[in-house]
């Protein structure tokens, strides 16, 4: 069968004509640093910026391919100064392959044509391995997509010796202000939506956006013949900023009436977040490596083309519905052989088939002749020099043998080879590379944990392509709070850590295969703060004894010591200062009084796993029975709390406890002795005891038969000496205590003459005499004290 010569009837217009032998001057968009002004370059830098997954180490060559495009022309070979006719489209043209007038004697291919080639020639290239060339390739498509939001480019308005516009946005305009940088971030990249082809979405909606605004010689306009521009657009249109006449109109653009701020702050911030989802896009798609792709590995001349036999080989490929060319990477060569590795690469899906139909060729650089179609087909009817195969897409991913049919049958991914039999002919080897399925990771659910809780990630994937091999690797995309853990990468399935604090953690799971696709899900852990836990050890009196276990109640007047603990498994959360920001440590005693850790005898923090511990004293006024709260609120406001109840009771109320105390120990005389001291002979018939005395209102008396029962106590311990009466004779002894406090209370109360005030400080005094003596255990000596304490104070009144 006679194949037909397929570019010759492409719609991607291949001539590149002049008129008149005239030589028109070059025409551009924003300019490069070859022109003196890097504005490409910069506008690329700001979108990687925009978009940081890139490797830093592939900006600069991104970059650099902003600024070559202008210079140049990997597709067509086209020269200067028609380099850059193809940066222009109209997209308001229904066909969108109409081919770019964008300078006056230039017509060739237009601006969304050329983004696809160079698009999948970036994919091949890194299908293939070589990544330099793919991100020089990706920074070519850049700069076409920056082009589109030039209004004169998007007008398809030739001017080839000056624009308005781009004549005024040099480097030094381009550059933002820090209030658009901080909008820039705060939009991030355009969002592609679902349903529609990416690529071709952006340059289109980057081409409207730069078409509502005029030109030297065009209006602008609102027109959306696909209809996807339409959020864009109106945006536009209903804000005055933006909606400026004189900037949509070509008499007030020429005239100079336009602000051109008005559409530098509009069409060319949204293409440098144009430019940043066309990276994220391109990240994308080079992850998935869901293309087929097809690499030239070696070419070889086998018979002359020309007179010089020195062929300058480019090839022409189509994939899917999809041709490429790369006539600007033509390859000089005689008849030794090339190893160019030039690769295509176009998402045709996964199953079904597709064409791929390759042609090498030889450029004439004499504009007058026709490039030289080399032979690479032995056929035997002599006319077909091209390859035309087809490719079964499942037996390709499959790796079976015959998925590569037509003139030739094959494996995907094994060299390929044929050679021509007629004039001009050559040897191709090439490979076609099959579209890899991704694997799918799963990052499992999100978690909400407790802080020192052992947190467990467990990753997975699933892969339909069962040969491939796999790596994993577990990264912390972020963490937010305060005491964060820095969790390293882990390329295993399972990642564990224990958070020392609330935070909230973000999670990345990745797996990538054997050809480099990857499939990436993330999880997000939320620990939450756990509060400290509290506890009121003990409470003692002021002989030490702990109140509740060794003596049944506190006395009034006197110091009752707490001792308190905690823990927190937040080793890094705070308990101390402020309540509402690094934490509190508060004793509420029950009876409206409440002191907080900077009032406490002693405070320790519980940071680093340390138990916090703290002292604290008070003194109750009144009888009664208490609640004593305690809470620790650590500085993530947990607060952990403890409670202990305190019986609280006068010297009446003390001396009955003792009373109660002793009566089961009766039977020794010397005990009964003492407890018709304290509550008077005959079982308390007799009015001669120590609380008689208290009722009476005669307090010296009342301790003087406290002195009189602690000595019959401590002769009972002397003849028998398993018996212990310490913690009895030490709450009498308080009980005196707590009347000789009472009885300068009152005096202080009524006290002025110099000669009282004198001796209700002997009576302190006093009563810390007895304190010491009671230290000492002589409690007999204690209430001696208190005793003269109280004849101090008697008669003031």
């Amino acid at each position: 069968m006679k194949k037909w010569i397929v570019f010759a009837a492409l719609v991607l217009g291949l001539s590149v004509l002049t008129s008149g032998g005239v030589r028109p001057e070059g025409v551009a968009a924003y300019m490069v640093c070859d022109d003196g002004e890097c504005v490409h370059e910069y506008v690329a830098g700001q979108a990687l910026a925009l978009y940081p997954e890139i490797a830093h180490d592939w900006w600069q060559t991104i970059m650099d391919g902003a600024g070559h495009e202008d210079l140049d022309d990997h597709v067509w070979d086209i020269g200067w100064p028609c380099t850059t006719n193809t940066h222009f489209w109209d997209a308001d043209d229904p066909d969108l392959n109409n081919p770019s007038d964008g300078s006056v004697s230039c017509t060739s291919p237009n601006a969304w044509q050329k983004a696809h080639v160079l698009w999948g020639m970036a994919l091949g290239e890194y299908h293939s391995g070589d990544i330099a060339t793919a991100y020089e390739y990706l920074g070519h498509v850049a700069h076409l997509l920056a082009d589109m939001s030039v209004p004169s480019h998007a007008h398809e308005d030739p001017h080839p010796s000056a624009d308005a516009y781009e004549d005024w946005m040099t480097r030094d305009v381009a550059a933002l202000s820090q209030a658009e940088l901080d909008w820039l971030v705060g939009a991030g990249p355009v969002e592609i939506p679902d349903g529609v082809p990416k690529l071709d979405w952006l340059f289109y909606t980057t081409n409207q956006v730069g078409d509502f605004y005029a030109s030297d010689d065009d209006d602008g306009d609102s027109d959306d013949p696909l209809g996807w521009a339409a959020g864009f657009l109106s945006a536009l249109e209903s804000n005055p900023a933006s909606n400026v006449a004189e900037c949509r109109s070509e008499d007030g653009f020429e005239l100079g009436d336009c602000n051109l701020n008005v559409v530098r702050g509009y069409s060319y911030l949204h293409a440098i977040r144009a430019e940043a989802a066309l990276l994220e896009l391109f990240e994308e798609e080079r992850k998935q490596q869901a293309d087929l792709a097809v690499v030239i590995d070696r070419i070889q001349q086998l018979q002359g083309h020309g007179a010089t036999d020195d062929p300058d080989y480019y090839v022409k490929v189509r994939i899917g519905d999809q041709w490429f060319r790369n006539e600007g990477n033509q390859w000089e060569t005689d008849y030794t052989p090339i190893e160019p590795g030039w690769a295509f690469a176009w998402n045709v899906g996964l199953t079904g088939t597709t064409p791929v139909w390759i042609e090498l060729w030889d450029s004439d650089p004499d504009t007058e002749s026709a490039d030289d179609h080399s032979d690479i087909y032995t056929d035997p009817d002599g006319e077909e020099r091209s390859l035309w195969l087809t490719v079964d897409l499942e037996k390709c991913r499959a790796g079976e043998a015959g998925a590569v049919f037509g003139d030739m049958v094959g494996t995907c991914g094994t060299q390929l080879t044929s050679a021509g039999d007629d004039e001009d002919r050559s040897q191709i080897w090439f490979r076609i590379l099959a579209p890899n399925t991704p694997p799918a990771a799963d990052a499992g659910p999100d978690q909400t944990v407790d802080e020192a809780d052992l947190v467990t990630l467990n990753g997975s994937f699933t892969d339909p392509d069962v040969d491939d091999t796999h790596t994993v690797l577990w990264h912390l995309e972020s963490s937010i709070g305060a005491n964060c853990v820095d969790v390293l990468d882990a390329a295993t399935e399972t990642l564990s850590f224990t958070p020392i604090d609330d935070c909230v953690y973000t999670f990345s799971f990745t797996v990538t295969d054997n050809h480099g696709a990857e499939g990436s899900d993330t999880v997000v852990v939320t620990v939450e703060n756990v509060p400290p836990v509290a506890s009121i050890d003990s409470l003692t009196d002021e002989t030490g004894a702990e109140i509740g276990v060794d003596v049944p109640v506190a006395l009034v007047g006197l110091e009752v010591d707490l001792a308190g603990s905690f823990t927190d498994v937040g080793t890094l959360d705070t308990h101390t200062g402020d309540c509402l920001s690094t934490g509190c440590a508060e004793i509420s005693w029950g009876d409206g009084n409440t002191d907080t850790d900077a009032d406490f005898d002693a405070f320790s923090d519980c940071m680093y796993g340390v138990t916090g511990t703290l002292n604290a004293t008070h003194i109750y006024a009144d009888p009664g029975s208490y609640t004593i709260t305690l809470n620790v609120t650590d500085d993530d406001a947990g607060v952990g709390t403890a409670t202990a109840q305190i019986e609280v009771v006068d010297a009446a109320g003390a001396i009955a406890e003792v009373v109660e105390s002793l009566t089961p120990l009766a039977d020794d005389p010397k005990i009964q002795a003492a407890i018709d001291k304290l509550q008077g002979e005959q079982d308390g018939r007799a009015s001669n005891g120590a609380l008689d005395k208290l009722e009476q209102g005669n307090p010296n008396a009342a301790l003087e038969k406290i002195k009189q029962a602690l000595g019959y106590l401590e002769a009972a311990e002397a003849a028998n000496p398993s018996l212990d009466l310490t913690y009895d004779k030490g709450l009498l002894a308080l009980a005196a205590k707590s009347v000789a406090v009472g009885a300068i209370e009152e005096a202080e109360a009524v006290a002025f003459k110099p000669n009282d005030l004198l001796k209700i400080q002997q009576a302190k005094d006093l009563v810390a005499q007895g304190d010491a003596l009671l230290a000492a255990h002589d409690y007999v000596g204690a209430v001696d004290k208190d005793q003269q304490a109280v004849r101090k104070v008697q008669n003031i009144r």
